[in-house]
């Protein structure tokens, strides 16, 4: 009986993996720090996990220093999960542009004002001292522009349920640093993710399409007490940061929200990424169209992956949901043709009723031919409509749930 549960189990992660291969962040900073795990420019062209831009054309150099099936009726104002009565005009959406390209982002920095953005910034302690970042933080706090903080950590990649002793050193101490320079942060963002080894081991098996061995790794991360001190780590960390006066955000995938519904934690517990039960401010699932429709293989890129996970995050979040869009990037083989697309997502976010969105990421939107900044940003300023519904993202869903109930027989 046991193999067999060990056989359906397989079976199901074959589908419940497949999120793994994505990632919520991306190495397109202009530093070149050892000391930072995810600032790898130098080496760029090394595919180090999803999660790179293989070859960013920004110039990285410039700085060493761093359906019918939908109700016809809920596309009049919004949805009808919004309260009709509500103009459309009279919400106000806050929109956020990612980036970790220094360099990149500060010619922009006027227009990224005038347009009411706020700023999403990834740095490392490694970024202590850089030009380019003193002078986006003096610039922003200058200009008015609000700064989302994604402090990565100097071992993991990403923080989770590992590296929580690095994180907490790491992101105080380039808080301490940035507080001398500039007051345009005011929210920090824990971008929980597998993190390195793990997610280049699971991409690895998924290749090599050794179910077994992806059984052992989701196995091996299985560890129900070291989480739930996880748990209670990251929520020391996450008081702290609201006590030097920041809000909070978690920023992760989109399926630690299919684990919301049972009452367990296991599918946050197999990637390493505690997210309940910690007093996050925001809440911000990374639902990239484009790349979970390349990576999983079984449905297009459709504005209804966002929709369907938008509306998971209000039900179990409320005001405190956001939405991250993309991928805006031509490198890679995963990313938005046209503005279109975008605009198609964050109306889609906006119809589930989303009111704060981020998108990923900012350098991409200066490597198009036929694009340049203004016209993805505008793409972002699109009419909420309700998109057609796609049975295979469903599916996926569903299978994801049930890969999160066989998890239940792993002890």
């Amino acid at each position: 009986m046991k193999t067999q549960i060990r056989l359906l189990i397989i079976l199901a992660l074959c589908l419940f993996a497949m999120p793994f291969l994505v990632s919520c962040g991306d190495d397109d900073d202009d530093n070149n720090d050892s000391a930072d795990a995810m600032d790898d420019d130098a080496n760029d062209d090394v595919d180090d996990d999803v999660n790179d831009d293989v070859n960013d054309d920004v110039n990285d150099d410039a700085d060493d220093d761093i359906d019918d099936d939908v109700d016809d009726d809920v596309n009049d104002d919004v949805n009808d999960d919004v309260d009709d009565d509500v103009d459309d005009d009279d919400i106000e959406f806050e929109y956020s542009l990612k980036t970790y390209s220094h360099a990149a982002v500060l010619p922009y920095l006027p227009q990224i004002a005038a347009r009411g953005f706020r700023l999403y910034l990834g740095a490392g302690i490694g970024s202590i001292g850089s030009q380019n970042f003193i002078d986006v933080l003096t610039q922003a706090e200058t200009l008015g522009i609000p700064i989302t903080l994604c402090p990565h950590p100097s071992s993991g990649g990403f923080p989770n349920e590992l590296n929580a002793d690095t994180f907490e050193v790491d992101v105080n101490t380039l808080l301490d640093w940035t507080e001398t320079v500039s007051t345009a942060i005011d929210t920090i963002s824990v971008n929980m993710e597998l993190g390195e080894p793990l997610d280049h081991d699971i991409q690895d098996a998924w290749a090599a399409r050794d179910y077994a061995l992806l059984f052992d790794i989701v196995e091996g991360t299985l560890d129900r007490d070291m989480f739930v001190d996880s748990v209670a780590q990251y929520q020391v960390i996450v008081a702290d940061l609201q006590n030097r006066g920041y809000e909070v955000q978690i920023t992760t995938y989109p399926l630690l929200l299919d684990d919301l519904g049972d009452g367990d934690t296991d599918i946050q517990d197999v990637c390493n990424s505690p997210m309940s039960g910690i007093d996050w401010d925001r809440v911000a699932p990374c639902t990239y169209s484009t790349e979970y429709a390349h990576y999983i293989g079984i449905f297009d890129p459709s504005p209804y992956f966002v929709y369907t996970y938008a509306l998971t995050a209000l039900e179990h979040f409320g005001d405190a949901a956001v939405v991250d869009l993309g991928l805006v990037r031509q490198n890679g083989n995963n990313w938005y043709d046209t503005p279109d697309q975008l605009a198609a997502d964050a109306a889609a976010a906006k119809a589930a009723g989303v009111r704060r969105i981020e998108v990923f990421k900012f350098s991409g939107m200066l490597d198009y031919d036929d694009y340049d900044f203004d016209d993805w940003a505008d793409a972002l300023l699109a009419e909420p409509e309700v998109p057609a519904v796609d049975p295979m993202i469903d599916l996926f869903r569903t299978g994801l749930g049930l890969g999160d109930f066989l998890l239940n027989f792993i002890n």
